[in-house]
């Protein structure tokens, strides 16, 4: 699916949270992809991963958490609703076909679970685009293409 991109946890890290590193490059690589129309597909376990992570990153040793966090969450939620987001969902076939892509790709111990999850939702979906700066997501050979045009 030419017309569709996939987007993984690092995105929406990079993109939550101003004082990340990555926040200025992900938000370059997201307005191209605004411009472009293409259609948003991520999944739970993706938002599961990047939830956890924007809530480590943006909250103090005694649990304040910036009000960022709550809001970016929110509209991810939002977005789902409306439809501007495709929230796929793991279920017990793609995440037994995410178990054999981990015997597939033994050589490969740093791929995560939920990548493996990401790569098995994209290959039925037929996407080949997704933002991301993980190189994973093009090592294993799959067909897959980092988003890399930027505004």
């Amino acid at each position: 699916m030419d017309n569709a991109i996939f987007i993984d946890s690092w995105a929406w890290v990079a993109l939550a949270n101003q004082n990340d590193p990555e926040y200025h490059l992900a938000r370059r690589r997201f307005n191209s992809i605004s411009k472009e129309g293409l259609r948003l597909f991520t999944s739970d376990y993706v938002l599961d991963e990047a939830f956890t992570q924007i809530f480590q990153d943006t909250c103090t040793h005694n649990y304040k958490c910036s009000p960022i966090a709550y809001e970016f969450v929110k509209k991810l939620f939002e977005g789902i609703t409306s439809k501007w987001l495709t929230l796929e969902r793991i279920d017990k076939h793609r995440f037994e076909s995410a178990k054999s892509l981990r015997g597939r790709f033994e050589d490969k111990p740093d791929i995560s679970f939920t990548d493996l999850t990401s790569f098995v939702v994209m290959n039925e979906l037929g996407l080949r685009n997704v933002f991301t700066d993980d190189q994973h997501f093009e090592r294993v050979n799959m067909g897959f293409n980092i988003w890399r045009d930027e505004i």
